[in-house]
């Protein structure tokens, strides 16, 4: 009889890695990144029962966010090739301080079945028992970064008050050590934009200036009327520094409005544009800012401006001529994001100008007899009747008598108007004065300022009034035989 060997089957050994990040590049952190390095490759290289891949490192990095990690992400990429069995990190604020990527990480290897080992607080990842104690260590972990952010803002702001300021590099400056010489090429161009400011050209017109001469703006490509504006407000170049002009919070940075207190120092650096045309220039801008800009320095140029808002995207309608010139001629209000970037961007329709000042005085003249809830007792008691009807609904669930969908879909029905009654008295409590609201047959100023807004969607125009009335008016553009806008095409009988 003839004995077949089976050869014996070798297990293969666990593959395992480590990764080791410090946050800064200052000699004590990479004193501490060439400790961990020292650490985990005596562990491993020593150890006959692991097949050992290497350490992946970040050096001088902060564990805010892992995008910009890139031993991190490399890691990552090989686990995913399944070339991994097990990654080792010394704790958990060295692997990420970010609570929500750091559970979107985790929650990924687990379903490769890729363990996190956190040497320090003894966490296996795979162990379902972790869960807790990892959400309330990596949220510590996340405190303890927005503490470290608040200390860092904290003594800036510090430094600001004490006059000590922080110079960055801006366009017709060179920037080193500290500080801002004048680029002499560049100064040049600054000063031209002032000029051509000065003279009555817009923002935009001296970008195309710009662009036609050959000039390209710091980060290069085209001129834009934003950056060209910026500079016209850019105190740097006078030679003086506003510090703080923004807020660093944990997810993002933002303007500074007003909620953290301001710096201003003079005669900081060499100015490249003087006093007197900044101070005009400022003049103009706010002159501009007057007559273009809703509710800013002044009246609105058109009652409606800044109050027609998209349905679609949020942002604020303009206005503009169409057909200028020709018979065709008429003017519409048309989303201002669709007109930037175009009908992909978003999906909106304009309206004619004298159809929605139409629309308006009609839905402003219903609007004055509206009378909420809360001009009575109606409303209040209409409020303790739908709680108490909520009260009794539940109970009825709780005895078994109706299911829980049927009272899921009557209590939200009922707490949806408990909040819409809550709101139409809390508006009324506001006691607007009404007495300067009369009916009118034409578009007034007292009109625009009883409209909060008109929210345009879909062929509708919903106006929301002062008084919490809320009146939608549908619109066509064109005359008889429009639908939506646009003309049908009739046919002829023959």
């Amino acid at each position: 009889m003839q004995i077949t060997k089976t050869p014996k089957t070798i297990k293969q050994k666990p593959r395992v890695c480590a990764y080791a990040r410090v946050s800064t590049d200052k000699l004590d952190q990479a004193n501490s990144l060439v400790v961990q390095t020292d650490y985990w490759n005596r562990m491993f290289t020593q150890d006959p029962d692991v097949e050992y891949i290497g350490l992946f490192t970040d050096d001088g990095i902060s564990g805010k966010h892992m995008k910009n990690r890139k031993g991190l992400n490399d890691m990552l990429a090989i686990a995913r090739n399944g070339e991994i069995d097990a990654i080792y990190v010394k704790s958990i604020s060295r692997f990420a301080r970010n609570y929500t990527e750091i559970t979107a990480v985790i929650r990924e290897l687990r379903d490769m079945g890729v363990p996190i080992i956190f040497e320090k607080e003894g966490i296996d990842t795979l162990d379902p028992k972790c869960n807790l104690i990892l959400s309330v260590m990596s949220s510590m972990a996340e405190e303890e970064l927005n503490s470290m952010s608040k200390n860092a803002r904290w003594a800036t702001r510090k430094r600001f008050a004490e006059g000590s300021i922080e110079l960055a590099k801006i366009y017709g400056y060179d920037y080193s050590k500290g500080k801002l010489t004048i680029n002499p090429t560049e100064a040049e161009v600054v000063r031209l934009i002032f000029k051509l400011f000065r003279d009555g050209n817009g923002t935009r017109k001296i970008g195309m200036i710009l662009d036609e001469m050959g000039y390209k703006p710091y980060h290069g490509g085209r001129w834009s009327a934003n950056s060209i504006r910026g500079m016209l407000h850019n105190e740097k170049y006078i030679g003086d520094s506003l510090l703080q002009k923004s807020i660093y919070e944990l997810k993002a940075r933002r303007t500074n409005h007003g909620e953290v207190e301001q710096y201003y120092v003079e005669n900081s650096h060499e100015p490249i544009v003087s006093r007197e045309d900044f101070a005009l220039a400022q003049k103009i801008l706010a002159e501009k800012r007057s007559k273009y800009c809703a509710g800013q320095n002044g009246k609105r140029l058109y009652p409606l401006s800044g109050k027609i808002i998209c349905g679609e995207c949020g942002k604020t309608f303009k206005r503009k001529t169409c057909a200028k010139g020709t018979n065709y001629e008429n003017i519409k209000w048309a989303c201002l994001y669709k007109e930037t970037k175009g009908k992909t961007a978003c999906c909106s329709n304009d309206i004619k100008d004298e159809v929605i000042t139409a629309l308006l005085i009609e839905a402003y003249n219903e609007s004055l007899g509206y009378k909420p809830y809360g001009d009575n007792d109606n409303g209040v008691e209409r409020l303790k009747a739908l709680l108490d009807t909520e009260k009794e609904l539940r109970a009825l669930r709780v005895k078994g008598y109706i299911t829980d969908a049927l009272y899921q879909e009557k209590s939200t029905a009922i707490l949806e108007e408990i909040r819409a009654l809550e709101e139409s008295i809390k508006t009324t409590n506001k006691k607007i004065d009404m007495s300067k609201y009369k009916e009118s047959a034409v578009l007034n100023d007292e009109m625009a300022d009883f409209l909060i807004r008109a929210v345009v969607k879909e062929w509708t125009v919903t106006f929301e009034f002062k008084n919490g009335c809320k009146i939608t008016k549908t619109y066509t553009n064109g005359r008889a035989g429009n639908v939506n806008g646009k003309l049908c095409k009739h046919k002829t009988e023959n």
